[in-house]
Formats: structure tokens, C-alpha cells, sequence
């Protein structure tokens, strides 16, 4: 292993190769790659935010999710500290603006826009990319303004549905959230419930550099609005880029990552965003690309070049640019490290099939897929394991899948190759949720799973002094409320 870092900024790279050279036992060699990020800088204070909230109050939200989204959104305005600024965008056929981020830094403009949240209502049909290019311009005309510089921007979009009015091409939806990053405003996205477009909501994620969350209820939403505000001023880096250079007789991939942009002799791999002292790892995957060679070890290049590019958040931080060479020497085979580059791969699978609900399921494709997945994992402890988990999920694709689970998957295994945590208390294992044949028993599932963290707190409240029991007091009712929210689901 070898590592190259920024004395100015102490970004880092390392990587490890799973075994080499390639041979005909291991014709597939991985190199996982470690993105650091340093800790937040101790003399610094938080810089300041810019966000606008945007939110789907089309004629499918109505009645439960929209109370849950403006409720929750109502909320977290009022929590927002001094110095930040905030804007509210509902949609729905057309686009209102209901606080302009302008004046969203003043206390009383916030507190007024939270009270009318709480009485809005449903309309028609879902402008998507409307209501999040409302969201976007507030922020992009902020970013020209004189007190730009040292501020985090970000959009927040809160929908259930499927955009089905203005633009609803993924690719272009991922296009238009790269062209407002690249003007310095990040996008995340939470899908709110069981129907919602996982392929057009990752889209923005993915080209705005931002996370994607999935959340059944209000608690679930706040957690994720609250994540996005806390974490979004302890960013250090934005539109970060790996760029690999391919040697001459090698195919290097990247599975699971969306946005990916090949080049001559190069494959570009977006980052996005990097908080203080988080680590994003990249498993790349590297083969032949003539596989009738006669000999293994026959012009296999010596080392494997990188470089990692970004734009630096704060204003004092200089533009992160770190090259890195990995010597590619003989290595024996590492089952460890095969583990940790077969959990990213099967990780990018799963989020793949998941999120492409209403694209024709390619069994060829995935069969071919899962032979090159077979021999890269032989000899793993776990190999055995992902490979019965990605035949499950075959069988939900080919027979039938949950709704709520699908969703759910999508964007837990997109947390899962990105290193993101998820902050949710109802979250569940992967694997439990490809076994769920349907709504009713995904929701069962889940019930069963709350009430085990109910049973728990319960036990803490009887064993915790005076002074601990009123936040326990307050995590028992919020988890006695989405106990009866999935009930209420699984029932209907």
C-alpha cells in the first residue's frame, strides 16, 4: 500500500491491489482505493448554509406524506441557526415560491413560513424539474452575491411521485443538478414513501453531489432533513473527481458509481462531496482487456496512476489536485480486501436493479454479470452469501419485489458504496428486506423492528436517573408513533 496527500489541506489517497498479476485462476484483480478527508479545522467555525427546501404537494401526496414533508420541513426551519438562509418551493403542475432564500436568514420570515407549511394543501400533477429549478436559481444567484464566498448551498427535494410534467429523463435531470454544482449548489433528495421514482430522484443526487434518503413518516423525515442541515456545514469538499489513467491492455471499471465518464486512455469517477474526516472508498476493477494473451504476466503495466481533483469549500482552502501512483508488484492474494471490493460491487448491484423499476430486467445481462462476480469472489468467506442475496434479488426482479423495500434498498445501497451513514432508527438489514415478498410483510418487518428498539428504551427508562428520562421519555412516543404509522400501512 502507498499513499500520496496535500501537505496544504491533508487530503489523502491510499490503495490496495487484491492480488497480482492477473492469471487465468484470477482474471480479475480489484483495487480499492481510500478517499480522506480531514478533520474539521479546530480554529474554523461552521460556515454559513443556504438552503431551499422544496417540496411535492401534487394530488399523490395528499392526506398523510404531505403533512409528514411540510410538518417536518416546518420544523427544521425553525431549528435553523443565525446566519443561515432558507427558501421554501412547493410544486406541484405549476411552482410557488413560498420564502425566497434572500430573506430566509430572518427569524420572523422563517416562523411565518413555517405556520403557513402546516396548512397547505394538494394540487395536480408532478413538476419535478420545476420545482427543483425554482429551488436551484434561488441558490445560483445567492453564489454571485457579495457574501458568497465561505457558504455552503444546498437543495432539498421532498417528493413521493414520479416527475410527470416538464423534464423527466434521468440523464438530463442528472445533467441540469451537474450544472447548478458546477455554480457552487449541491442537490439532495428524500423519497417519501412507496411510490416514488427512484431513477429520477438518485439522478439529482448523483449529479448534485448529495445524498438520497428514504423516509416512511414524519420522524423519518425530520432525521433526514436534520442530517442534511448539521452535516452540510462540516463539508470540505465539493465536485470532487478521481481520475484513473488506464494502461494499454487493461480494462479498469467502476461498478455501482453513477455518472461515470470514460475518456481515451481514462475513466473519470465522480466523488461529490466529502465531510470532515470521512473516507470514501472506490473499488476499481481491473481485467484484461485482450484476453487471448498468451503469457500472464506478458505487458501488464507496473503501476496504476491517479488523481484525485476537487473544489474546496472554504474560502481559504486551496483547490485540491493530488496525484498518485500505485506500484503494481507481485501480491498474493488478499481475501480480505476481495471482501471489502465484493461488498461495493454487490452494493452497486443491488442499488442498480433496484432503482430501475421501470426498465426491462436484462437476465442475460445479470447472468453474465454474476458468472465474472462467481470467480472474483472464490475463496471469500462471504461470497457464498452475496451471491444467494443477488440471486434473491433476481427472483424479486423476475416475480415480483416490494414496493417499499425497493425503494428502500435503492437508497440504502447507495449509502452503502458512498460510506454514508444512515441516520434512520428504523432502518433494516439488506438482506431481510430482498426476502420480503411484499408491502405487508416489509411493513410487518419493520414494525417488528421498532418495537425491538421500543423494548429496549423501555428498559433503559426504568434503569436511567431523573435527569436522563425526559429524552428517553421523547425517543419512546416517536417510536410508539411509527409503530402505529406501519402498522396502519400493513393493515390497510
Amino acid at each position: 500500500m502507498s499513499d500520496s496527500s496535500s501537505a496544504s489541506n491533508s487530503f489523502s489517497i491510499s490503495a490496495q491491489v487484491t492480488s497480482w498479476p492477473l492469471s487465468q485462476e484470477r482474471p480479475m484483480a480489484s483495487v480499492v482505493v481510500d478517499l480522506k478527508a480531514p478533520e474539521f479545522p479546530t480554529d474554523k467555525s461552521r460556515p454559513g448554509l443556504d438552503v431551499t427546501f422544496v417540496i411535492d404537494r401534487s394530488g399523490s401526496m395528499s392526506g398523510g406524506p404531505l403533512r409528514a414533508a411540510t410538518g417536518a420541513v416546518a420544523d427544521v426551519l425553525e431549528t435553523l441557526p443565525k446566519g443561515d438562509r432558507s427558501g421554501v418551493v412547493l410544486f406541484d403542475s405549476s411552482v410557488e415560491t413560498m420564502l425566497d432564500a434572500t430573506n430566509g436568514g430572518e427569524s420572523e420570515a422563517r416562523k411565518t413560513t413555517a405556520d403557513l407549511l402546516r396548512q397547505v394543501q394538494t394540487g395536480g400533477s408532478t413538476f419535478l424539474s420545476g420545482g427543483w429549478n425554482a429551488g436551484a436559481n434561488q441558490l445560483s444567484q445567492l453564489a454571485t452575491g457579495p457574501e458568497a464566498q465561505g457558504r455552503v448551498r444546498q437543495v432539498i427535494l421532498l417528493t413521493d411521485g414520479h416527475g410527470n410534467h416538464g423534464e423527466i429523463n434521468p440523464e438530463q435531470l442528472h445533467a441540469h443538478a451537474d450544472h447548478a454544482l458546477k455554480q457552487g449548489v449541491q442537490t439532495s433528495c428524500i423519497g417519501v414513501g412507496d411510490h416514488y421514482m427512484p431513477l429520477q430522484v438518485q439522478a439529482l443526487a448523483d449529479g448534485g453531489a448529495g445524498r438520497l434518503h428514504h423516509a416512511t413518516d414524519k420522524h423519518e423525515l425530520v432525521q433526514a432533513l436534520l442530517e442534511e442541515v448539521q452535516s452540510a456545514g462540516h463539508m470540505m469538499l465539493s465536485q470532487g473527481t478521481l481520475v484513473v489513467e488506464i494502461p494499454d491492455g487493461l480494462r479498469v471499471e467502476c461498478h455501482g458509481v453513477n455518472g461515470l465518464h470514460h475518456r481515451p486512455g481514462a475513466l473519470e469517477i465522480p466523488v461529490g462531496g466529502m465531510l470532515a474526516g470521512a473516507t470514501r472508498t472506490i473499488a476499481l476493477f481491473v481485467s484484461r482487456s485482450n484476453s487471448d494473451s498468451s503469457s500472464e504476466k506478458d505487458n501488464l503495466p507496473s503501476a496504476l496512476k491517479m488523481q484525485w481533483k476537487g473544489k474546496p469549500v472554504h474560502e481559504d482552502q486551496e483547490s485540491l489536485d493530488i496525484s498518485h501512483k500505485l506500484e503494481l508488484q507481485e501480491q498474493p492474494l488478499n481475501l480480505s480486501l476481495v471482501e471489502q471490493a465484493a461488498k461495493m460491487w454487490f452494493s452497486g448491484m443491488v442499488n442498480h436493479y433496484a432503482s430501475h423499476e421501470h426498465v426491462r430486467f436484462n437476465v442475460e445481462a445479470f447472468d453474465r454479470m454474476m458468472s465474472v462476480f462467481h470467480k472474483f469472489v472464490a475463496g471469500s468467506d462471504q461470497g457464498e452469501s452475496l451471491q444467494r442475496d443477488l440471486l434473491m434479488m433476481k427472483e424479486r426482479l423476475q416475480y415480483g419485489w416490494a414496493s417499499s423495500s425497493r425503494r428502500e434498498i435503492a437508497a440504502m445501497s447507495r449509502k452503502n458504496f458512498r460510506n454514508e451513514y444512515d441516520v434512520r432508527l428504523a432502518k433494516m438489514s439488506m438482506a431481510s428486506m430482498l426476502h420480503d415478498a411484499d408491502d405487508s410483510m416489509y411493513y410487518n418487518k419493520r414494525v417488528r423492528h421498532l418495537e425491538s428498539q421500543l423494548a429496549r428504551v423501555n428498559q433503559k427508562i426504568l434503569q436511567a436517573k431523573p435527569s436522563e428520562r425526559a429524552q428517553l421519555n421523547k425517543e419512546q412516543s416517536r417510536l410508539v408513533d411509527m409503530i402505529e404509522i406501519s402498522k396502519s400501512k400493513f393493515r390497510r
